[in-house]
């Protein structure tokens, strides 16, 4: 149970300890968790059981045999009044899986793409420990092991599950227990859909590590990032602004990356680009949206932000409203573009500046699941 501060807790349990120890007439340990008002709880703890108070004030109190009830002031040796508590109880006070912006609770179906990333959160006083299981394959949810209290949101990368032809349906359990009589339950219901087929990168790039790649698969490029728009593909420049062709029309598109992501839109220079086409790409926050400081690049490659195989003027970071400004030809401040030539628009949400080693990047964002922002492309092309 949650204890109003670690003090009161250790106080509690260190009193109780030296004075059933100093009466001969009982072997065990009686341990008082204090809680919020009206809240507290004691435990009989035999040899074998423990008592851990965590760094956050968490009280776990592990109970092996049955709880024993102490309701005679006889039994209690320091106190005027015992304390009217029975057996231990153990609830989930919070239990939340979130995904694509969403929230879901227990009960609940959520559908994801895989490589989708979840955070989960969860409270469950009166529990010693939590098992976490059906997510095969990821990290974090793999039957694995955990204290009753996250302390934050706990990520779950369900890219690393077992690759997929069609959707398939996974029971994302957490069992909380304390004791043999103490058990409780959550789950959520998690439909994974195959990740979208992203077109091989360009022979040219064969060598070239993108993003994914130099991350070892944390960050992965992103097929879905528009806001209210299904069916669009992240991965088509075309597909993202106004349905044509480079350099698109000139409408703001509302956008968005969820944890570890980035965005690598194709596309491909009409063959009479030529100097008096230029052109640019502005980024700010839309209204309610969080966001971060955005790392962009235009490259011949996807996921690329590598310094060094970029001309400068083709990278730009910034945490404020920006433009990366592009020409069809050799520029002093412009990225130069050449025709007919195919063509990648790289952004990821980072704190890195360029010129910091691709396996070095990591994703940043004022917010754990996901930033947002609108992008609008600009030029002269007729």
């Amino acid at each position: 149970m949650k204890p109003q501060n670690l003090l009161s807790a250790l106080i509690a349990a260190f009193v109780l300890l030296v004075a059933s120890s100093a009466d001969a007439r009982q072997d065990d340990k009686t341990i008082t968790i204090l809680g919020d008002e009206d809240s507290s709880q004691e435990y009989t703890l035999q040899d074998a059981n423990t008592l851990d108070i965590l760094t956050g004030g968490n009280v776990l109190a592990r109970v092996l045999e049955d709880v024993t009830c102490v309701a005679d002031c006889e039994e209690c040796p320091i106190c005027e009044d015992c304390p009217d508590v029975c057996d231990a109880e153990l609830d989930f006070t919070e239990f939340v899986v979130r995904a694509n912006g969403s929230s879901f609770f227990n009960g609940q179906t959520v559908s994801v793409d895989r490589g989708t990333f979840l955070t989960v959160s969860w409270e469950a006083p009166g529990a010693y420990t939590c098992q976490a299981t059906g997510l095969t394959g990821t990290t974090n949810w793999s039957n694995d092991s955990y204290d009753p209290f996250s302390d934050g949101n706990l990520t779950v990368n369900t890219g690393t599950m077992p690759d997929l032809s069609q959707e398939a349906s996974y029971t994302m359990r957490l069992s909380c227990t304390n004791g043999p009589n103490l058990q409780e339950t959550r789950q959520v219901t998690v439909v994974i859909q195959p990740e979208d087929v992203i077109d091989p990168p360009p022979s040219q790039c064969e060598n070239v590590d993108s993003l994914q790649e130099a991350s070892g698969g944390v960050i992965t490029q992103a097929t879905d990032c528009l806001d209210d728009i299904s069916g669009e593909d992240c991965a088509s420049y075309t597909s993202v602004f106004g349905g044509t062709p480079f350099p698109g029309t000139q409408v703001q598109q509302r956008f968005r990356l969820f944890t570890n992501t980035y965005a690598a839109f194709e596309f491909t220079t009409p063959s009479d680009l030529n100097g008096t086409h230029t052109g640019a790409y502005t980024a700010e926050v839309y209204a309610l949206a969080t966001s971060g400081v955005r790392l962009m690049s235009i490259s011949d490659c996807p996921g690329d932000f590598d310094a060094g195989r970029l001309d400068s003027r083709c990278l730009l970071s910034r945490s404020g409203p920006e433009t990366l400004r592009w020409q069809g030809s050799d520029d002093s401040f412009r990225c130069p573009l050449e025709a007919d030539t195919q063509y990648y628009l790289n952004i990821i949400y980072s704190n890195d500046q360029p010129g910091t080693p691709m396996d070095q990047i990591e994703w940043a964002c004022s917010d754990s699941v996901e930033c947002g922002n609108l992008v609008t492309p600009i030029h002269s092309y007729p």
